[in-house]
């Protein structure tokens, strides 16, 4: 049940509190009576009202800083991981013509994390950072949390990266930048009315903001998912591009199941830089496992190896799924101190997906959704998808790798 929005009327007085709605205001012309919407973000926190990157106070003296998204930008997927405590955010060089640091967008975010992997001081020069995304209804925006440059879960040259992508022909970069979401479920409006006065705030400031600047530590709000059983509406992609990102996928290997299997390698390869290997095995050979991975745990120079299997299903998207028979294939192979992960372009039935749950299986199912959340990370909208699988799974003659 969703929860009732603050009333535009509060914004000045309102705490900040995570998934809670802010309204936006509503006025109308007298001479048609269309309604005009609002902006609730410079009332609530004193930013201009358009833009993914909005600021309060001069450059190199930020007091606040706030980056928004309405998750409509196919070719730039900023993502929030609720469970991991992960925000994905693309900068604002989202067209040729610019290079990488023309846009101040993206000055303000390469300063923000080469401070974030310095001292003390250089942390205290990273503004606090509060992330909003689209509401419901006309502008209204939903407070997603308070976020710090980096994550401890990759490491620190793989928490700002500047990734290619090619409109109209013409090749150009932008960043794909990691945040932390802090442990900090509500905001207080005393720190905000401090920040914006430019009052030293310490005392009023989020005890996991404090941490973060002064020993670069994270303390992380993560949330598990209450139920984890996903219904077929979850593990398939809403939007219609993502739709025809899927049945793009599909289509390529629809008539040759064993190239899809390395296909899927490659996905749970780009899903955890963690899988350090692969080998698919023989079509005939498979044993019931259509490749075996290694999974790395632990630090660079002091790990261990895991051994998983993988099962892929290249199944017409939203009308075939995985049953229990396919997954009991699966589960049955997997040897003591091994896992599983299955990969399919549709989606795992109920009933199987239950007994994955409830018995404990160590499987992990990567669906038609997971799928195109990871190609969209790594290479974009459809167009980058189509060369890269062209490219890299050619459908005449030796494949490239």
């Amino acid at each position: 049940m969703a929860t009732k929005a603050v009333p535009y009327t509060d914004l000045r007085d309102a705490d900040l509190i995570v998934d809670a709605t802010y309204a936006s205001g509503l006025n109308r012309r007298q001479d048609n009576n269309q309604r005009l919407w609002q902006d609730p973000l410079p009332s609530l926190l004193g930013v201009k009202a358009s833009g993914g990157f909005r600021v309060r106070g001069g450059r190199g003296k930020l007091s606040l800083a706030l980056l928004y998204s309405d998750f409509r930008q196919k070719d730039w997927p900023d993502t929030l991981d609720g469970t991991l405590g992960l925000w994905t955010y693309y900068g604002d060089n989202r067209s040729p013509g610019r290079a990488l640091h023309a846009t101040a967008g993206n000055v303000l975010l390469a300063e923000w994390f080469a401070h974030a992997r310095g001292s003390s001081a250089d942390r205290r020069s990273v503004p606090p950072i509060f992330v909003f995304t689209k509401g419901g209804r006309g502008k209204d925006v939903v407070f997603r949390g308070l976020v710090v440059p980096g994550t401890p879960q990759v490491p620190p040259p793989e928490w700002l990266i500047a990734i290619w992508r090619t409109s109209d022909g013409q090749r150009f970069q932008n960043y794909r930048a990691m945040f932390s979401v802090l442990n900090v479920g509500v905001v207080d409006r005393s720190w905000i009315r401090a920040l914006e006065e430019g009052q030293p705030s310490d005392h009023l400031a989020p005890e996991a903001w404090l941490r973060w600047v002064q020993s670069g530590s994270y303390s992380i709000l993560r949330a598990p998912v209450t139920s984890p059983v996903r219904t077929k509406a979850a593990q398939l992609p809403e939007a219609k591009g993502d739709h025809k990102i899927l049945s793009l996928v599909f289509d390529h290997f629809a008539e040759r199941p064993h190239e899809f299997e390395h296909f899927a390698s490659e996905i749970a390869q780009r899903m955890d830089a963690n899988v350090t290997s692969i080998d698919v095995t023989r079509p005939s050979r498979d044993g019931g496992r259509d490749a075996i991975g290694l999974y790395r745990i632990g630090t660079e120079s002091s790990s261990i190896s895991v051994e998983f299997a993988l099962e892929a299903k290249c199944y017409k998207p939203g009308q075939t799924s995985l049953g229990v028979k396919d997954v009991s294939r699966l589960i049955s192979r997997l040897r003591h101190r091994q896992f599983g992960i299955v990969v399919t372009t549709s989606f795992v039935g109920q009933q199987a997906y239950e007994e994955i749950i409830e018995d404990g299986h160590p499987v992990v199912v990567l669906s038609g959704v997971d799928i195109v959340e990871i190609l969209k990370r790594e290479f974009g909208g459809h167009q980058e998808v189509a060369t890269y699988l062209e490219q890299s799974f050619p459908r005449e003659g030796e494949s490239l790798r």
